[in-house]
């Protein structure tokens, strides 16, 4: 019985552990500046803009971080950037979080060198950035995303020789174009 109790308490500490993001805050986007950093960093559970504005001033009200904005990132995320000085981890930054019911999302604050909650897609869709410029011409291949930038940038390089080798009329007819 003793052991099965130990087993279960074991468990638990496992569990807890395994899940729990007490673990060694770091920031991922940070930048080194004159007096200190620049640090960017997304945060969960904002309700409204009032909200973020609130959560703003009073991390401007500390004499720690010397300038911020919040603003709505490309991920279509809330985002805050800081001017802050040594004194200032994310432990510190996240207690001021917490007071408004918010915390980081764990995209742009790794947890014991970990980032818990990776973007699937840098770039939003319907951003101008995402878009590709479409090159009118009978059967030039499409970029196709598969999320592995590399190996999908590799494959359209191989796509566009063999379609210029196989289409050398078209191709000249498209540099003609440009220039």
């Amino acid at each position: 019985m003793k052991n099965l109790v130990l087993f279960v308490c074991f468990i638990g500490l496992f569990i807890n552990n395994a899940y729990s993001q007490n673990g060694k805050l770091e920031f991922t986007h940070i930048k080194p500046i004159n007096n200190g950093f620049t640090v960017y960093f997304h945060v969960a559970g904002i309700t409204d803009e009032t909200q973020a504005k609130e959560i703003l001033d009073d991390l401007l009200a500390d004499n720690n971080i010397s300038w911020g904005r919040h603003f709505i990132s490309i991920e279509g995320k809330h985002r805050y950037q800081l001017n802050i000085n040594e004194f200032v981890t994310p432990e510190y930054i996240r207690k001021i979080l917490n007071v408004y019911g918010t915390d980081f999302d764990f995209s742009t604050v790794s947890v014991d060198g970990k980032i818990l909650n990776k973007s699937t897609s840098p770039i939003k869709k319907d951003s101008q950035q995402s878009e590709r410029i479409k090159v009118e011409a009978p059967n030039f291949p499409e970029y196709k995303s598969t999320g592995n930038k590399i190996e999908d940038d590799e494959n359209y390089r191989t796509e566009k020789e063999k379609w210029i080798n196989e289409n050398p009329e078209e191709y000249n007819k498209l540099i003609k174009e440009i220039e």
